[in-house]
């Protein structure tokens, strides 16, 4: 099982939307609360926690809104954040 989103950023949305066009010429859209992009699976869960499996071959095209960008984004920011401050740690370390 994977985890839902973490909230430990006030800016980071509750949940994203994801649409799925399927081969069969039909799409779902679904509001998320995580997920995982398997071997063969795209497996995630609904912000009403509900898990969803799709079989990759039978996906022709998946989308998702504005707010997975900006989870992207928080989340790059706060790898580079914590780079940054390993960094300093580290020269800090060197200087005594």
């Amino acid at each position: 099982m994977f985890p839902f989103l973490k909230k430990d950023d006030n800016r980071m949305p509750n949940n994203y939307a994801m649409t799925v066009e399927y081969l069969d010429g039909s799409s779902d859209t679904f509001e998320l609360a995580s997920h995982h992009l398997g071997q063969n699976i795209l497996e995630f869960i609904t912000k009403d926690d509900i898990i969803h499996w799709v079989r990759l071959e039978t996906i022709k095209k998946v989308n998702f809104d504005k707010r997975f960008s900006k989870i992207v984004h928080i989340k790059q920011e706060k790898e580079r954040e914590a780079q940054l401050a390993a960094q300093q740690a580290q020269q800090a370390q060197k200087g005594k």
